[in-house]
């Protein structure tokens, strides 16, 4: 198990603790933002959540127009035909303004307040929603920022440099033999590969 899949674990099980301890609804949408919202480092967290950022705000703001905009036909539930038509504008204007990272979580958010199931008004929830949207952004970069990846010390330069030069042998090896004898050399190209694989994972 690698590292973001650690703290993107632990992030949904902050988010769910506290959401729990606080007696607030919505974690699902907060665990869901901080899983797309971890990566690998701090700085693409804080660029993957300014875009779901941007995202949540437009979501929001088009799922608060169905119950305003649709036209009034008695008996009849214009919901699926509604959140199909805000999808594809939500879609398009995301690609306009060179947004695309913020399509994922801002459908998501877009759907949930289009299909909601709740007594509130439509602003109210949207709020709601971009609130538990912002929390699981916040989650995914303190984990992030607490649990980054180890950075290398002045004792792991030899060791760098020990593998720099067994690359650098390996490679002199293969050209020498591919040279003499091309079947020989693909043999020697499997077992050099495998001897490097071998001394990666003892690095990591």
């Amino acid at each position: 198990i690698g590292m973001r899949n650690i703290k993107t674990g632990l992030s949904v099980l902050v988010c769910l603790l506290l959401y729990r301890i606080i007696g607030r609804d919505g974690y699902f949408l907060a665990a869901t933002s901080a899983i797309i919202c971890m990566q690998d480092s701090v700085e693409k967290s804080v660029r993957s959540g300014f875009n779901r950022i941007v995202g949540t705000a437009l979501g929001a703001f088009m799922g608060m127009l169905p119950p305003y905009l649709d036209p009034a036909f008695p008996g009849v539930d214009l919901t699926p035909v509604s959140a199909t038509v805000r999808t594809l504008l939500f879609i398009l204007l995301c690609n306009l303004i060179r947004k695309p990272d913020a399509i994922v979580i801002g459908l998501v958010v877009l759907l949930i307040i289009v299909l909601q199931q709740t007594d509130q008004t439509p602003v109210a929830y949207s709020v709601d929603r971009c609130i538990d949207t912002f929390f699981g952004i916040f989650i995914a970069i303190i984990i992030n920022r607490f649990f980054r990846k180890p950075v290398p010390t002045e004792d792991d330069e030899p060791i760098e440099e020990e593998r720099s030069a067994m690359y650098s042998d390996m490679l002199d090896t293969i050209g020498f033999v591919k040279s003499s004898d091309p079947e020989a050399g693909a043999a020697t190209r499997g077992e050099l590969a495998r001897q490097r694989l071998h001394l990666e994972l003892i690095a990591s």
